[in-house]
């Protein structure tokens, strides 16, 4: 997990707050600009009995990635946004190439804030063209 200066006790208190507070998505912030695997860590997580399930099948690297975003989240670091879903600002042709079932289709729509167009008819557009 991180190696900033807190103790174990506060890494253990931030680990089981996130786990029971986490943000919705949060793995959409700490792998952003991985495409892939961000997307694959979503099916995962979406698979998962509990969030604790799903630390487990992390493996060591994207563990610590993880350590790390809870440490700066239990720290209420500025970069968490007030505008949680904006801040991502996830481009949809960032991710479609890598979305791999209908509801993945559904969830990374719904929170791409460009491209295709998010009114009802770009949606009905996109739809008939099956992009979404």
């Amino acid at each position: 997990m991180n190696k900033q200066n807190i103790t174990n006790g506060e890494q253990f208190h931030n680990f089981m707050l996130f786990g029971a507070n986490y943000p919705y998505l949060f793995i959409e912030h700490c792998w952003k600009d991985k495409g892939a695997i961000m997307t694959h860590l979503r099916s995962k997580f979406h698979g998962s009995k509990s969030f604790t399930d799903f630390w487990f099948m992390l493996d060591s690297s994207n563990r610590d990635i993880l350590g790390d975003y809870i440490s700066r989240w239990g720290m209420n670091d500025a970069s968490f946004d007030d505008d949680y879903e904006a801040s991502v600002n996830l481009a949809w042709n960032d991710v479609k190439e890598y979305i791999a079932s209908s509801w993945q289709k559904e969830f990374y729509w719904n929170i791409c804030v460009t491209e295709p167009c998010k009114t009802p008819l770009g949606k009905s557009l996109a739809k008939a063209l099956g992009e979404i």
